[in-house]
């Protein structure tokens, strides 16, 4: 029976991961509060995903489960279809390779029905390795803030679980560009942040273990085979007020690592280019790079 009360989407892009799929859904029929709506999105599957999916939607679930097949193009292109369609109150990008623990749900509700008194766009909760080892702990106090600037004033690096309200979120698309399949979701953070404040809980609400093939264990491969998105995203960070110096530094290396590689100018992407310090940061790395690339060759 589907629960016509639903408050909160889950939203999983996946790519040829069937069996982590049947862990998660596991992970979603343990749950204590089932007000729920689960989005499966295909990003164009070379494997068979689509009968484990009807599979598990044929089963007497009591959450409903939507499925929707799209033509490869990257999660964050899948993120920006389905966004828009969402009629619940909250949602929750869940990553095919995650578990929600068992009160998840249950914890979101809970603590959304404070937090819309308090005129908040979204709820972060840390991320767990194990049910009780965060990724990142975020400090021991309920807190407010807007995420990127808070992380960073707060020394806090890592992922955490967004639980977005809905039509905050659905204000904002990821940028997509030609030929290129990846983005990370740092510039949504980043657009979210200048606009909505965010409220922090010291919680877990979703564990995942890191896979091989996944997205963090590749993202400089996937930086460099997808330069214009990689390098929009450092552009933005810099672009920032209020960004200390040192994270300047680290962008500003990553963008003259990445325009060595493609052997391309950095500055043709400069959405900066009146800050004459981080421009002159960005082209030394460009030289350095693309000199130790030409050393490699000789070599």
């Amino acid at each position: 029976m589907i629960d016509k009360n639903a408050r909160i989407t889950i939203l999983t892009s996946t790519y040829n991961r069937p069996e982590s799929l049947k862990k998660l859904y596991k992970s979603l029929c343990q749950q204590t509060d089932k007000r729920m709506v689960w989005w499966i999105v295909d990003d164009g599957s070379t494997v068979a995903v689509s009968p484990t999916v009807n599979q598990l939607i044929s089963n007497n679930n009591d959450f409903e489960i939507k499925y929707t097949v799209l033509k490869n193009g990257g999660k964050h292109r899948a993120l920006n279809a389905i966004i828009p369609k969402i009629v619940t109150d909250l949602t929750v990008i869940v990553d095919d390779d995650d578990l929600l623990v068992d009160d998840a749900i249950e914890t979101i509700l809970k603590d959304y029905e404070v937090a819309k008194q308090e005129n908040i766009g979204s709820l972060i909760y840390e991320r767990g390795k194990m049910q009780n080892v965060p990724l990142q702990p975020l400090p021991n106090k309920i807190d407010f803030g807007r995420r990127y600037w808070y992380l960073l004033n707060h020394h806090i690096s890592g992922d955490f679980t967004d639980v977005f309200v809905t039509k905050c979120l659905q204000k904002f698309r990821l940028p997509e560009f030609k030929n290129e399949k990846f983005i990370s979701e740092g510039p949504l953070y980043v657009e979210f942040s200048k606009v909505f404040r965010s409220k922090f809980i010291k919680k877990i609400i979703c564990v995942g273990a890191y896979q091989p093939n996944g997205l963090t264990n590749s993202i400089r491969k996937l930086e460099i085979e997808n330069p214009n998105g990689a390098i929009y995203e450092q552009m933005l960070y810099l672009a920032q007020e209020n960004t200390p110096l040192f994270y300047r530094i680290k962008k500003s290396v990553l963008v003259g690592r990445i325009s060595a590689f493609i052997k391309k100018s950095p500055l043709k992407n400069n959405i900066i280019r009146n800050k004459k310090e981080i421009n002159l940061l960005i082209m030394m790395s460009y030289y350095m790079y693309g000199f130790l690339l030409k050393l490699k060759e000789v070599l």
